[in-house]
């Protein structure tokens, strides 16, 4: 269960990083 915890925390944070760049992405296009 603690590996499953862990590896969803990494994910999350993953996607968390990739939302930050789309959004400079879009901000730059504007």
């Amino acid at each position: 269960a603690i590996g499953y915890k862990l590896y969803k925390g990494l994910v999350e944070r993953e996607i968390k990083r990739e939302m930050k760049r789309k959004q400079k992405e879009l901000k730059k296009k504007k």
